[in-house]
C-alpha cells in the first residue's frame, strides 16, 4: 500500500480503510517503517503553522530498488513501462538530496491550495533556502545517422 502512495500526500483514512485497521495502527506501523529508515515522510512546509494548506506528510519508500522490487521490475524494460516511474524518480533524488545536508537544514515540500507545487524545500532555521522541482522525462529523440 506504501509503494501505491509513494511521493503521495499520505491519506490515513484511506490506509485504514483499505487495510481493515484504525488510522492509530496504520500511523504506528508507519512510525516503525519511518524508524527503520524503510520510509520518509516529508512533511509540509507553510511559514505560519496555523495556515497550513497541507497537513499530512508525502511518503516515500527510501531505497528505490526495494520500491521496484515489490513491483516486480527486474530490468531496464520493466522500469521504462512503469508507471510510477516518475515517483520513483522523485524518491530517489529525494534522498540524495537529503542525504548530502548539512545540519540545521531541513526538508519539506510545499504545496498551495490551487496544487501548486515544489517537490523539496530546503529551509535553515526558519527561512527556505531553496526550493526544487523534480521531474522525470526521456530526452529529446535524436535522428538515427547512417
Amino acid at each position: 500500500m506504501v509503494a501505491h502512495a509513494q511521493s503521495q500526500v499520505v491519506n490515513y483514512s484511506d490506509l485504514s480503510k483499505s487495510l481493515g485497521v484504525e488510522v492509530n495502527t496504520v500511523k504506528r506501523y508507519l512510525d516503525y517503517f519511518e524508524n527503520a529508515f524503510l520510509i520518509r515522510r516529508l512533511h509540509p512546509f507553510s511559514p505560519n503553522s496555523r495556515k497550513r494548506i497541507v497537513k499530512s506528510p508525502k511518503i516515500f519508500i527510501r531505497d528505490t530498488g526495494l520500491l521496484h522490487a515489490l513491483f516486480n521490475i527486474v530490468n531496464k524494460e520493466d522500469l521504462d513501462g512503469f508507471v510510477g516511474k516518475g515517483s520513483s524518480w522523485e524518491s530517489f533524488v529525494i534522498q540524495q538530496i537529503i542525504a548530502l545536508l548539512k545540519p540545521g537544514v531541513i526538508p519539506w515540500f510545499y504545496r498551495t491550495q490551487d496544487g501548486t507545487e515544489l517537490d523539496l524545500v530546503l529551509v535553515q532555521g526558519l527561512k527556505p533556502v531553496l526550493g526544487i522541482e523534480i521531474k522525470f522525462r526521456f530526452p529529446d529523440p535524436q535522428p538515427l545517422t547512417t
